[in-house]
């Protein structure tokens, strides 16, 4: 009897050690998962807080008069002999962002090894933790005059084109569009605006599209005021014929990768307020404002551009092949802006891919 309550005994002892050290490591276990979940936390909320360092700068870039430096942040782009910004002593994140993580130290600067305009921009939160990444302009082409394609008969028929008197508002030769281009460009408006494809029965679709709808059902504003709302559009063609765009209006850049042809009227037209050539004794342009137009901002096609019954332009046209069709029905009021790149509503600097690096 004693000896069966010894071994008992010794077995609830066993037990119990075994148990207590289950839980022990159960514990420490525990212990060592806050700690991780923890560490993961500060290194997560870091990282966001770097990141938000980031989109902030490209944030300042396209709204300059709300940044800390209105002359840097205005030249939307880093220059070899740009003095660089620091944020050192600038509150750079929203106190409802911070929430007590602390703020970012923010540095925008051109590296010598990097294409000229291209920024450097290094967000380091408060706890060291840093993101380095390179902004520069989005790939848009650029567009130098108010209508503009490669030399043809067609275009060089100014003559029978009603002009502005802006100034510059000739016609512009260049060479078609390098294959690389295209695609970066195809991806940047699959990122910030909308991708849409024309199928070989001449529908158009994707994006929220339902079927049957027309260009003009999709992208004629309800607004006839123009504003800051632009629409940015990529429409990869496979139909054999053009595409018919209706009076409108629209406001936004179009880019096309068949014909298109333009089906103008006086009416479903929107207010714009544009600049003319000032006159010779006068020092500054003069305030213009159209009877109407049909589009604001930039219709761009590789092809040909079609042209039937009026359509006004405040902004410019792209057509690589030509235009045919009724050109005493174009007019156009060049908008100046695209010359350099800058087009209304459209972020100035994006994330160059490849360039993010933790630091």
């Amino acid at each position: 009897m004693i000896r069966e309550r010894g071994v008992a005994m010794f077995t609830a002892m066993m037990l119990i050690m075994l148990i207590s050290g289950v839980s022990l490591f159960v514990l420490q276990n525990a212990a060592t998962e806050k700690m991780i979940a923890a560490y993961v936390k500060r290194e997560a909320v870091s990282l966001s807080l770097a990141e938000a360092g980031i989109e902030q700068a490209i944030y300042w870039m396209a709204y300059p008069d709300e940044s800390p430096q209105n002359v840097f942040f205005s030249k939307r782009k880093c220059d070899q002999n740009d003095a660089a910004f620091s944020s050192k002593g600038v509150s750079v994140l929203p106190a409802a962002l911070r929430k007590g993580e602390g703020d970012v130290t923010l540095s925008i600067y051109h590296e010598k090894d990097r294409p000229n305009g291209r920024c450097t921009v290094k967000s380091i939160d408060a706890t060291g933790k840093a993101i380095r990444i390179d902004l520069a302009p989005p790939p848009i082409p650029k567009m130098p005059a108010a209508v503009v394609g490669p030399g043809s008969k067609t275009l060089d028929q100014k003559g029978q084109i009603k002009w502005c008197d802006t100034v510059p508002c000739s016609i512009e030769e260049t060479n078609p569009p390098n294959p690389k281009d295209v695609e970066k460009l195809k991806s940047f408006i699959k990122r910030y605006g909308r991708f849409l494809t024309l199928s070989e029965e001449g529908d158009l679709e994707g994006d929220g599209v339902t079927k049957g709808e027309s260009f003009q059902q999709i992208f004629s504003v309800s607004d006839r005021r123009s504003n800051d709302q632009y629409d940015m559009v990529y429409i990869d063609s496979v139909f054999d014929g053009a595409l018919p765009i209706g009076p409108g209006p629209y406001r936004g850049y179009f880019y096309f990768t068949g014909d298109i042809k333009i089906e103008g009227s006086d009416s479903g037209s929107m207010e714009i307020n544009t600049v003319e050539r000032p006159l010779e004794e006068l020092w500054s342009p003069l305030s213009k404002t159209p009877d109407y137009v049909n589009l604001d901002g930039l219709f761009y096609t590789p092809r040909h551009i079609i042209l039937n019954k009026k359509f006004q332009i405040h902004g410019a046209l792209y057509a690589g092949l030509g235009i045919a069709g009724d050109l005493n029905s174009l007019y156009v009021w060049y908008n100046d802006r695209f010359t350099s790149g800058d087009y209304p509503g459209v972020v100035p600097m994006v994330r160059v891919p490849g360039t993010w690096e933790a630091m």
